[in-house]
């Protein structure tokens, strides 16, 4: 589930470095690179990943420093979240 919230916040917000997100989720930077691995275009078992994300190396300063965006894949399912979230729908009894 962490992995999901943290495709949706670099969809809210473009650009944040591997060490901001393993901040705000509370998790070590190795945890988050994991998830973000998953996310972008080849996994952490070097198979194809989900292609939903991107990180980016600095091309000057500390090129450790990679930050994630979101690809045009992942914006089709942010879309797709985003319908689905504000379609009313009738309401169901059980």
């Amino acid at each position: 589930m962490r992995a999901v919230a943290m495709f949706l916040l670099i969809g809210h917000q473009e650009g944040l470095t591997v060490s901001e997100l393993a901040k705000r989720f509370g998790v070590r930077k190795t945890v988050a690179s994991r998830y973000l691995s998953d996310l972008g275009a080849v996994n952490r078992h070097g198979k194809p990943g989900l292609g939903l994300i991107t990180l980016v190396q600095r091309v000057y300063g500390d090129r450790r420093e990679r930050r994630a965006y979101v690809t045009e894949r992942g914006l089709e399912i942010i879309r797709e979240m985003r319908v689905a979230a504000t379609e009313v729908r009738p309401r169901q009894r059980f």
